[in-house]
């Protein structure tokens, strides 16, 4: 039984089983799934989120979003023909960054990781490398805190001669004129009701900052050097101008390598990587806005290289998902 102070919460995971889950911090309403990201110490055991789990802190969730059915032309539950090729796919948010210890909003501002976030990084690594899991290439964004956790994730799991594609249409979504405030003082100073809508709305972006901000990324001599103009570089953005400059990317450097059948990491941030989510499990918007992403947890996907169908492994943490974490939790005993 849970310890005390501990929430339980009773979802319906996969076939509609019932499914016990103690958690350790947020309450999240019995009617979203929650999952979380190991923060035992010790090697543990690579399992993924399904059945009885213990969670630690840290999670992916849908609070207060019904679980529902995939579409049937969405998603595949039929195992693959012997003939069909299968890719495997990787997805990573970066580790814990100096900013986020701080608690403040980040987007394109180029902050490094913090002790605990090369930490994360490693540890992850630990586990795909348990799961002899061997990448082809890594792609991540230009932002340093994602740049590192790719490259301590491909130093130890990548393949003799593999590559590494850094690209600014990964980078996060920019805060706009929230960017370097701590969250805590953004909510006095808007509202906590604001806030939120900036940062879960599909549609809404936050107020603008203007070129005399520290985080205006025109300060940065990188995106004139990558052929950015002034009116390329946002200086606020929504989650649906994240993904119109997601998609021409995912299409042109990550999907023929899939194709390919290659092993693939996307190592990036949150945002993206809730838009990843949506491009691949077919998301609905509302979906994509109340999903949680835990800090690196490798997040699993199997397609068939034909057409990237996803399968939907016996592991699939939660529908409307084909994917699923790598953690070190070890699982509760029923």
């Amino acid at each position: 039984m849970a310890r005390p102070g501990f929430a339980l919460l009773l979802v319906a995971l996969l076939s509609g089983s019932l499914v016990l889950v103690e958690t350790e911090g947020d309450p999240y309403s019995a009617t979203g799934f929650t999952a979380g990201c190991g923060r035992e110490r010790g090697a543990g055991r690579t399992v993924a989120f399904r059945g009885c789990l213990r969670i630690t802190g840290g999670g992916a969730c849908f609070p207060g979003i019904p679980l529902r059915q995939p579409a049937p032309d969405a998603r595949s539950e039929e195992p693959p023909e012997e003939s069909e090729g299968v890719c495997t796919l990787v997805i990573v948010r970066h580790g814990q960054s100096i900013w986020n210890m701080e608690n403040r909003f980040t987007g394109w501002m180029d902050v490094p990781l913090a002790k605990e976030g090369i930490e994360n990084a490693h540890s992850a690594a630990r586990l795909l490398e348990d799961a002899g899991i061997e990448f082809d290439v890594g792609v991540t964004s230009v932002l340093q805190r994602a740049v590192q956790t790719c490259e301590v994730l491909m130093g130890s799991t990548g393949k003799p001669g593999h590559e590494i594609v850094k690209l600014w249409q990964l980078n996060e979504r920019h805060d706009g004129a929230l960017c370097g405030l701590n969250k805590k003082l953004a909510v006095m100073q808007y509202g906590k009701a604001e806030v939120q809508k900036w940062r879960r709305s599909y549609s809404v972006r936050p107020p603008p900052l203007d070129e005399t901000h520290q985080c205006w990324p025109g300060h940065d001599p990188r995106y004139t050097a990558m052929g950015l103009q002034k009116e390329d570089l946002p200086v606020s953005e929504n989650l649906a101008d994240v993904l119109a400059r997601v998609m021409p990317v995912w299409e042109s450097e990550v999907v023929p390598h899939l194709k390919a059948g290659k092993t693939v990491l996307v190592a990036t941030h949150g945002n993206v990587v809730r838009l990843l989510c949506k491009l691949i499990d077919h998301l609905t918007e509302r979906e994509v806005c109340h999903l949680d992403v835990p800090q690196c947890t490798p997040l699993v996907y199997h397609l068939r290289t034909k057409d990237l169908s996803p399968l939907r492994s016996e592991a699939s943490w939660v529908r409307p998902f084909t994917s699923f974490f790598f953690t070190t939790l070890e699982p509760c005993v029923e």
